[in-house]
């Protein structure tokens, strides 16, 4: 073996020795062991709730974990995906590896959610599921002893609410609501920032989002309520402004400085020319 082909092999072989393993440990699968509550109730409409998700296994690393809900009457919580929809049965709350900030393996995973109106003053989700990235899981239920005290910390007390009429009462003709973004130019200036309402005059929640030249960021996580509203650059900054169905109110009008259109599937967009 010549002087080349002996540097060439032993470079291979090094190159195959300290190489880290991808390879999935499919004996090592994920196991819940518990859910902290990190933030404490009673809560109010528009809180924010925090499940800390400890768990162990599940090499190389956790794809997603899902909070499975018992319906609208039981859950109380919403994301930004669900907000619309608080009034259907059997929604979740998803943690996912490819949406969600970066996570490094066997740290524990956190899901935030917002506090909504129900029909109750308490929500406990039936039961969570987390699985790796090889697709191996672990399903655990409140239906079991085991699982139900695994999952114990999912259970929240919601302060009483009028923003849904109880079962067994007529609901009542809906009032009219508004909510006010008057504080925003309608020609703003690139660079500016403006602090967005968390609930209509009423006491609604609203959810928004940004595209163009603006963007929203949050103090806790990126689906909360209200937001910091940046203009970032000359063009055209698109506001997605979400509002949740309520008995009570109607969709509200807007106070604003530009016009949105009637309110389709409880979401509507009003558009700010950016100047420089």
């Amino acid at each position: 073996m010549t002087r080349r082909i002996k540097i060439v092999t032993l470079a291979i072989i090094l190159l195959v020795t300290l190489t880290p393993s991808v390879i999935a440990d499919n004996a090592n699968p994920p196991k819940l062991v518990s859910v902290e509550q990190v933030t404490s109730g009673s809560y109010s409409i528009g809180d924010v709730v925090t499940f800390r998700i400890n768990y162990t296994g599940g090499n190389p690393g956790i794809q997603s974990v899902t909070i499975r809900g018992a319906g609208s009457n039981q859950t109380c919580l919403a994301s930004a995906t669900n907000l619309q929809n608080n009034g259907s049965d059997g929604y979740e709350l998803v943690w996912n590896k490819d949406k969600n900030a970066k996570h490094i393996f066997l740290d524990p995973i956190e899901i935030s959610a917002i506090v909504v109106p129900c029909k109750r003053t308490n929500g406990f989700y039936t039961g969570l599921t987390i699985v790796d990235e090889t697709g191996l899981q672990d399903i655990v239920n409140n239906y079991d002893y085991y699982g139900s005290n695994r999952i114990a910390n999912l259970k929240i007390e919601v302060k009483p609410s009028d923003l849904f009429t109880p079962l067994g009462v007529i609901k009542p003709a809906k009032i009219k609501d508004s909510i006010s973004i008057k504080k925003i130019p309608k020609n703003p200036k690139a660079n500016t920032k403006y602090e967005l309402p968390k609930f209509t005059q009423g006491g609604v929640p609203v959810l928004f989002g940004g595209s163009g030249s603006c963007l929203i960021s949050k103090t806790t996580f990126q689906e909360d309520l209200g937001g910091t509203l940046q203009f970032t650059k000359a063009g055209y900054c698109k506001l997605f402004v979400m509002v949740l169905e309520t008995d009570k109110y109607l969709f509200p009008t807007f106070e604003a400085n530009v016009k949105f259109p009637i309110a389709k599937y409880q979401t509507v967009i009003g558009t700010y020319q950016v100047k420089k």
